[in-house]
């Protein structure tokens, strides 16, 4: 039974959870420790979390999440977090996707695209 926890918590949705953990520990410029210290677990707990080799209980998250002042699904990776000298905005897949496919359009296509919507 471990032995399938602990595939369980290598998967690539663990590892997604570990790298945005990092990355947000990393832009409060927190230490593991520190932010274990912050969250009230263990540095090798939190570790394990950052590395994907620890299962998190999604209290657990919602509490790193507050901490880190992020979202859990952003955590989780299905938000992207984006920032720019004017707001702070999280989008969904379906936004993000829609960005990006934007950004691949020529001027004309997008012209089209901003005056159906509204905006010139």
């Amino acid at each position: 039974m471990a032995r399938k926890r602990m595939a369980e918590a290598r998967s690539s949705d663990y590892a997604m959870l570990g790298r945005n953990l990092a990355q947000a520990r990393n832009a409060l410029n927190l230490s593991q420790l520190e932010a274990a210290r912050k969250i009230g677990i263990s540095q090798g707990t939190y570790s394990g979390y950052e590395t994907g080799t620890r299962r998190i209980k999604l209290p657990m998250l919602r509490k790193i999440a507050d901490v880190y002042g992020v979202t859990v699904d952003w955590l989780i990776g299905t938000e992207v977090f984006v920032s720019s000298d004017r707001s702070s905005i999280i989008l969904n897949d379906v936004e993000y996707a829609l960005i990006t496919k934007f950004r691949t359009l020529n001027e004309s296509e997008k012209a089209i695209v901003l005056r159906s919507v509204g905006i010139e």
